[in-house]
């Protein structure tokens, strides 16, 4: 989907629970598969994501991944892009080290769409939620964290709306086009 909204190509290594030090690692599959790509292809954005937990769990690990994987992406000219279902402080120390910086994306879709796309998904994780579907949607906090907006920072807090196609199409290429100018800044 990203690749056609900005009219480029997308390649997807991945499989569900994998370490960003599985990517760096030739003597898997996924490793081989990237090691390679990375050394013989162009790219001009290369996306990294960690297990949900893994920057939690294994810092060390994680930020040495990072720290090596991006080193060969931008020897191959590209710009590397963390996405992480977890946060660090925006300007914060941390990044800063790293040379990275934070986008807040909040992802707004309505409970009745979650709820129809987890039947459809028909995944073990939703199980409980799906069976005990007003408990849980009581434990969730749906609240765009407006404290975020920042004005002077388009990046601070970006909401995408994904109920429908044309609504995640539309976000997509507001995002893309946010994230592609706070780069520039």
């Amino acid at each position: 989907m990203l690749a056609a909204l900005t009219g480029g190509e997308g390649v997807c290594h991945a499989r569900g629970g994998a370490r960003l030090s599985e990517q760096l690692n030739p003597n898997t599959r996924l490793g081989a598969r990237t090691q390679a790509a990375l050394a013989g292809e162009r790219w001009d954005y290369v996306v990294l994501q960690e297990m949900s937990h893994g920057p939690i769990t294994a810092p060390k690990s994680f930020f040495s991944s990072v720290e090596r994987l991006c080193g060969q992406i931008r020897a191959n000219g590209a710009v590397p892009v963390l996405f992480a279902t977890w946060a660090y402080q925006k300007g914060g120390a941390k990044l800063a080290a790293k040379g990275a910086t934070l986008a807040v994306i909040w992802v707004e879709t309505s409970p009745e769409v979650v709820h129809q796309r987890m039947i459809e998904r028909n995944s073990d994780r939703d199980t409980w939620k799906l069976a005990h579907w007003d408990e849980y949607l009581r434990r969730c906090n749906f609240a765009i964290p407006e404290n975020l907006a920042d004005p002077q920072h388009k990046d601070n807090l970006i909401l995408f709306q994904n109920n429908n196609d044309d609504e995640f199409d539309a976000s997509m290429k507001r995002c893309v086009a946010i994230l592609e100018e706070s780069l520039e800044d």
